[in-house]
């Protein structure tokens, strides 16, 4: 007998927490809630960027901001909550989407700060937040792969 469709093509969030709970896999559930919070948190910051900077806000907060950087954190605003929603629906799709935001923001952050406040511009909190989540992304995505194909491997044979 087949998978559940859900399992097979990736699974959403429920269809893992169902195998987690089976498999006593609770660290899977922890690290994927971490990776939500971690979003939620940025989503708010941008959304409070737009609230009180207007459309496009960061120009008008920061100096020197080119304007597709302006507009690469902008849309940050949709690419955060989009992850999440991407990770509770179709956790692999999820994954990589949050593996390739978080990557290239610290990279274009990183490259903006530099450039504005030479190397030891990296050193305040907000960056160091975000390398520190980006290092926990990167160090997790391969673990939760693995795991994800192993708990749909046992629930197939199972069936």
């Amino acid at each position: 007998m087949d998978a559940p469709r859900g399992i097979v093509t990736g699974g959403n969030l429920l269809s893992i927490c169902k195998l987690v709970r089976i498999h006593a896999k609770a660290w899977l559930l922890i690290v994927i809630l971490i990776y939500i919070l971690g979003f939620l948190g940025a989503t708010y910051n941008h959304v409070m960027d737009l609230v009180h900077g207007g459309l496009f806000p960061y120009q008008k907060m920061t100096p020197n901001v080119p304007s597709w950087l302006n507009i690469y954190w902008t849309l940050l605003t949709i690419l955060d909550p989009l992850s999440i929603l991407l990770l509770v629906c179709t956790i692999d799709i999820g994954l990589l989407m949050y593996l390739i935001v978080i990557t290239s923001d610290v990279i274009i952050n990183y490259w903006y700060v530099i450039g504005q406040s030479g190397i030891l511009g990296i050193f305040n909190y907000g960056q160091l937040c975000q390398f520190c989540f980006m290092i926990f992304v990167l160090f997790t995505y391969i673990p939760i792969k693995r795991e994800i194909v192993l708990l749909k491997n046992r629930e197939s044979h199972k069936e």
